[in-house]
């Protein structure tokens, strides 16, 4: 049927009918068949070959799709909704306006947390792909630390557009192979990939084609204040637009010789109320379609409470699903359900604080992961990482649901809490109200979990399984083996790329991580040593190798202020923080003296440092 659909909205269109059946058309497209009509032509996006793609991979390190974040949040999108932004005079204007001193280059969208700030962001997105515009595009995440980086955006947007753009990926793969500069690491820096990719290409293209930027969040970004000044003092002979959209918060000022202005735009309750009452009529509808009545007031005192948030709307709604048995059920739920987010979520929480010990343990176990993870799980990485304690899942996924309160989020087998707002009322005291997860005893948690996961001799079998590597040191980067190692033991590549992260942010005085610690660097250092070899990527070992040097450092500015440590810090010497400083530099040591031996062979490692203890390089 939607082929059918679409087909007929693009006869119309030829018979000079376009306008008014565009929008119809753009709405039948799934994200993948976005159509660039226009121009008095369509066509869809121009694919690159595989060895190409696997070469900007190389070249940026990109490895996920940009468009699977895109695709995630479309999905989230009712049809129907959204469509008002496109007839907003100053967005119109902000699209069609030439670039010239005077015209806001830069159109600025605020709004109140939990309003559909990047819900909307992906509909103009869409938008202005269909439109045929040349559109890149990000979303910062506060659940994942490597997205949520200002460096990530760049390799993301030069990634996107390498994929569309000839003359630029020509170039890039120029620049990358005659210099051998490696800008695949989240540990180059902003300014190099500043320099060499945006003001010595995309700045210098030829093209006259408007490239537009979308970035959504920006006030999640870890560097803020270094990426808007970069990119709002722009000098390029490519047209290029911005859309940014964040909280409320201070604008910066165009900087001196910024030849363009910013268009803010405030999100308000009249926007989006239309959006919210038809996404409240369809979930009211298809649960109670026999009763205009009872559905007529339930949307009434909902929208009552809204103020223009569709979380709090979805958030109340799921409350409701949960309990409109009989109308006395949808009542007294209506009555209940209380205004604003901080309220909701504290109903939220009572109502886990309400079940069994058992259960409770569970979700708080759950809710820490969400919380504190440097990525989201997925649900088999979760299952595995609450084996521990509990096994013999059925239904985690369902688990998750039921003993969550509606906190957490399951979309496309990935773990995530269902807006930013609530990890900041997860983490934080409120009202004199404790933290429900506290900050350094969840990374903690975490960190034992994975330094447990990660102390297991029989890895070293396992791994085995997966041989040595038969690529040249010219040549496209060898697959990453731990992520096959990975598909068939969820966590290992979690545990192994992470677990010093949440060592440094662990709590210092914690008798049984360092009693775990102190194990797993003597006894299985080596093991982990070859299942970072295995991702090709040794990067990993050096950034875990800085976590322990800053923990090392934490730790000896405690003793200093007179925190008596753990006995089982101690794993040799009179300073515990000397011993770990020690682990820490031998493992950059390994990186410089075997690091190519170890890509191509990672069992290497066991004949290569026979002995390992520190300070023995």
């Amino acid at each position: 049927m939607r082929s059918v659909l679409r087909l007929w909205a693009l006869r119309i269109r030829s018979t000079r009918k376009y306008e008014s059946y565009k929008f119809l058309a753009f709405t039948l497209c799934t994200p993948h068949q976005v159509l660039t009509i226009g121009k008095g032509h369509y066509s869809k996006r121009k694919s690159i070959s595989d060895v190409d793609t696997k070469k900007i991979e190389a070249v940026l390190g990109i490895h996920e799709s940009a468009e699977n974040d895109l695709k995630a949040v479309r999905s989230r999108v009712m049809e129907g909704t959204c469509q008002w932004i496109s007839r907003r005079s100053e967005f119109v204007e902000w699209i069609e306006a030439p670039e010239k001193p005077g015209t806001p280059r830069t159109f600025w969208l605020i709004g109140l947390p939990a309003t559909g700030k990047t819900v909307l962001a992906s509909v103009i997105i869409n938008h202005l792909q269909f439109q045929g515009h040349e559109c890149q595009y990000h979303f910062f995440s506060a659940s994942h630390r490597t997205k949520r980086t200002a460096v990530y955006c760049l390799r993301s947007i030069a990634s996107q557009l390498a994929h569309t753009n000839e003359e630029f990926r020509n170039r890039l793969l120029t620049l990358s192979s005659s210099s051998r500069i490696a800008f695949n690491s989240q540990n180059q820096s902003f300014d190099l990939i500043w320099e060499k990719i945006f003001e010595g290409i995309i700045f210098k293209m030829k093209s006259h084609k408007t490239l537009f930027w979308v970035l959504d969040a920006v006030d999640e970004v870890d560097s803020l204040q270094l990426l808007l000044c970069h990119f709002l003092k722009i000098q390029s002979s490519v047209p290029i637009k911005f859309l940014f959209t964040s909280r409320p918060m201070k604008l910066p000022l165009a900087p001196a010789g910024c030849n363009s202005l910013i268009r803010t735009f405030f999100l308000s309750e009249r926007d989006t109320n239309d959006d919210i009452r038809l996404f409240v009529k369809s979930a009211v509808q298809d649960a109670l379609p026999d009763d205009e009545r009872i559905r007529e007031d339930i949307m009434k005192q909902i929208l009552s409470k809204a103020s223009g948030s569709f979380l709090w709307v979805r958030l109340a709604l799921e409350m409701l699903q949960d309990n409109w048995h009989t109308l006395d059920d949808i009542r007294n739920v209506l009555t209940g359900v209380p205004q604003g987010m901080v309220s909701l979520y504290r109903r939220m929480l009572d109502n886990i604080k309400s079940q069994p010990p058992r259960l409770q343990l569970m979700a708080k176990r759950i809710l820490t992961w969400a919380v504190c993870s440097w990525r989201p799980l997925n649900v088999d990485e979760l299952r595995v990482a609450l084996e521990p304690e509990f096994k013999g899942f059925v239904s985690l996924q369902d688990t998750i649901v039921q003993i969550c309160s509606h906190f957490i989020s399951v979309d496309d087998s990935k773990i995530s809490l269902t807006h930013a707002s609530a990890r900041d009322f997860l983490l934080n005291d409120i009202d004199g109200v404790s933290a429900f997860v506290n900050r350094s005893h969840g990374h903690e948690y975490i960190a034992t979990t994975c330094l447990n996961h990660l102390s297991n001799d029989g890895w070293r079998r396992t791994f085995k399984s997966f041989g040595t590597s038969s690529g040249t040191a010219h040549a496209i980067p060898i697959d990453n083996r731990l992520v096959v190692a990975d598909q068939g033991h969820p966590l290992l590549s979690y545990a192994t790329c992470y677990w010093a992260y949440h060592v440094s942010k662990s709590r210092l005085d914690s008798e049984g991580l360092m009693r775990t610690l102190k194990q797993f660097l003597l006894r299985y250092s080596l093991i982990w040593v070859e299942a970072v070899s295995l991702s090709s990527d040794l990067r990993y070992l050096t950034r875990s190798a800085k976590y322990l040097k800053t923990y090392a450092k934490e730790l000896r500015i405690s003793r200093l202020d007179g925190l008596d440590p753990p006995v089982s810090l101690k794993l040799g010497s009179d300073d515990y923080s000397k011993d770990i400083q020690h682990w820490a530099i031998d493992f950059i040591r390994i990186v410089g003296k075997f690091g190519p031996n170890l890509v191509q062979s990672p069992p290497s490692i066991y004949r290569l440092v026979p002995r390992f203890v520190p300070t023995i390089l």
